[in-house]
């Protein structure tokens, strides 16, 4: 377990800062753009992202566990890495073409072709994405490191270089450094792990599991991707701006949330393997604990202070995205749980099919309710149909665990918790309004008090001793030293 908190110490300092750098950089970036600009930005960078996901296939998620697998045998390990990259290369050179065409050919896509051709190199430069290699080794101080130092100098050049509404290429040029950058550092510090040697690559081996893993990965863009290229499609980019807003706030802490299952993935992955139950048991414990102590306050606050985090961090120009925020708040805690279940128990389990068949059926879901509700409701109905397809698909995934595996959670305390914090973040709420109307001093008083209010509760009035004892553990260590 030591050898988890320090990996858990520098996945949340790269996760804690992934979430502090958007509190700096959006409030900046959404009042240069406002909502038409930020929209026409956003859609660029989804159309070339939803292609990243076919360039990727599914190799980040089945590269690390391949290389938790294999780590122990240097030959093994080196000639698994090869045969991955080899495919990764092959498929981030199709898709390229691919999208090639599609920019030249297709309204709206080749009404600004430059745009898309710069956000494009992301598509053919996807190779670079050795993630799933540092993460597969438990490298996560190298990782975090050099997250911190490429998420800085991106954000100082947003600030150097983004002056105006019409300064769009130059943020498109700035997201693309940020991914890049990152890629290329840990692409050409992978070869120090390897030997030589290793003899001829057999790549057939791979496929079908790869293939397995872009299904839950194709099936998930749907509704993390292409949900934005679909309402830009159905409405317009105004609407995009606002959904943005709205989807960028609530989804702000999740990095957070599901730190620990990065770290504990490797882990469990080989805990699997070796089949001992009683390792993944303790495991899948601690991360629903601090799903129990993160998620619950994150999405209560988010829903009773939906209309100042709107104002403080977008500007009045984005008020219609206060509703969908609302409606978006839930988020962190059903990604929360979907990846407890699937990233931490049903993947690593080779259970992919399993979950390949929740995102599948959320996916539709969320095709058909954007279908239906953006024409007449617009970001509303955009926000609607994600909720649907998050909740369906944490649902299905939680029953598929619970045939493959016998796990003991207090889910009656976890409901009661959400009712009764709910309610006293509320009073809260319309207390702190009360007192003033400006959305700082608001967030400022009430942001404190729910978060001490919350920490009493868990600690002198639950009944549940294993988040109790969770709780302390994460203060005592974020406090007492």
């Amino acid at each position: 377990m030591g050898e988890i908190r320090k990996n858990y110490f520098y996945n949340v300092v790269v996760n804690v800062l992934n979430s502090l750098l958007p509190l700096v950089s959006f409030p900046y970036i959404s009042r240069i753009l406002m909502p038409e600009g930020m929209g026409k930005a956003q859609f660029v960078l989804n159309v070339a992202q939803y292609f990243v996901v076919f360039a990727a296939l599914g190799i980040p998620l089945y590269g690390v566990r391949e290389i938790a697998k294999s780590k122990h045998d240097p030959k093994a390990f080196t000639t698994t890495f090869r045969e991955i990259l080899v495919i990764s290369g092959g498929s981030s050179l199709v898709v390229t073409v691919v999208y090639l065409l599609l920019i030249w050919n297709l309204h709206p896509f080749n009404t600004a072709p430059h745009l898309y051709f710069l956000v494009g190199t992301l598509i053919f430069f996807n190779f670079l994405n050795v993630d799933w290699l540092f993460s597969g080794l438990e490298l996560f101080k190298k990782i975090s490191i050099r997250s911190i130092v490429i998420k800085v100098l991106s954000l100082l050049g947003l600030f150097l270089l983004v002056k105006d509404e019409g300064d769009l290429e130059e943020y498109l040029s700035i997201t693309v450094f940020s991914f890049l950058g990152y890629h290329l550092w840990n692409f050409f510090d992978s070869h120090k792990y390897f030997v030589q040697g290793t003899g001829n690559l057999q790549l057939r081996r791979h496929i079908k599991p790869i293939l397995l893993n872009f299904g839950v990965l194709f099936a998930i863009s749907i509704y993390t991707v292409f949900d934005t290229v679909l309402l830009g499609l159905l409405a317009d980019a105004e609407s995009v701006g606002y959904y943005v807003a709205a989807v960028k706030i609530s989804k702000v802490i999740i990095p957070v949330i599901t730190s620990l299952g990065v770290v504990v993935l490797p882990k469990l992955s080989l805990a699997m393997h070796q089949d001992n139950q009683q390792a993944v048991q303790q495991l899948v414990k601690k991360s629903f604990w601090y799903i129990n102590l993160l998620a619950i306050p994150a999405f209560l606050g988010l829903f009773a202070f939906a209309k100042e985090f709107i104002s403080l961090f977008s500007g009045p120009a984005y008020n219609g995205a206060i509703v969908p925020m609302k409606l978006l708040s839930p988020l962190v805690v059903l990604i929360g749980l979907a990846h407890l279940f699937a990233f931490q128990l049903l993947i690593p389990a080779k259970k992919e099919r399993s979950y390949l068949y929740a995102v599948a059926t959320g996916s539709i879901c969320c095709l058909a309710l954007n279908i239906i509700l953006v024409p007449q409701y617009g970001v509303i109905g955009a926000a609607i149909a994600n909720l649907s397809a998050e909740f369906i698909i944490t649902l299905m995934a939680f029953c598929f665990v619970r045939r493959f595996f016998k796990l003991n959670l207090a889910w009656g305390r976890f409901f009661i918790r959400i009712m009764y914090v709910g309610i006293i973040f509320g009073l809260v709420a319309m207390g702190c309004r009360l007192v003033s109307s400006e959305s700082l001093v608001i967030l400022g008083i009430g942001v404190p008090v729910c978060f001490l209010l919350y920490v009493f509760m868990i600690m002198f009035i639950e009944k549940d001793t294993d988040l109790r004892s969770f709780a302390s553990e994460q203060l005592h260590r974020l406090f007492g030293q």
